[in-house]
């Protein structure tokens, strides 16, 4: 339960420093929820076209947990969540055990600037350790690995 009490205060404080901000705010969240995600989970070796099996296998099943308890607080587009996350697993996974199809891989920023917008980038490099570090260990608390 430590895991969703951490996550809650995390993401009031983000709504806290970011008030006022609307959009913005809320993309910036998107983001950084589905990066967090993305770069924490599992990346077992389901050879080089095995990407969306990964994705299925490590990330879905933790993934609607978290965006739920995020989207308790601070609502985020669940659609826009979902797709970015599961784009940017795909993306890292291509790049570690894609071979050849790592060369037509996505930087992290290019996904974010045409999923969410350049203008989100800032707040994300401001935010981003503290949402790895979190989300980290929720899903590391959620798999038993911490008590």
């Amino acid at each position: 339960m430590t895991h969703k009490v951490s996550l809650n205060n995390l993401v009031l404080d983000f709504k806290r420093t970011n008030e006022g901000k609307g959009v913005h705010a809320q993309r910036a969240l998107t983001g950084l929820v589905a990066f967090s995600l993305a770069y924490n989970a599992v990346l077992a070796d389901n050879g080089q076209y095995g990407a969306a099996e990964a994705a299925g296998t490590f990330l879905r099943p933790v993934m609607r947990n978290i965006v739920s308890d995020v989207n308790e607080l601070y609502c985020v587009d669940l659609g826009v969540i979902e797709d970015m996350t599961v784009g940017l697993y795909c993306n890292r996974y291509c790049n570690v055990y894609g071979g050849a199809k790592a060369l037509e891989s996505f930087s992290v920023r290019e996904i974010f600037n045409q999923a969410l917008g350049e203008d989100i980038w800032e707040t994300v490099g401001l935010w981003i350790s503290r949402f790895m570090e979190v989300v980290g260990f929720y899903m590391a608390e959620l798999k038993g690995q911490i008590s």
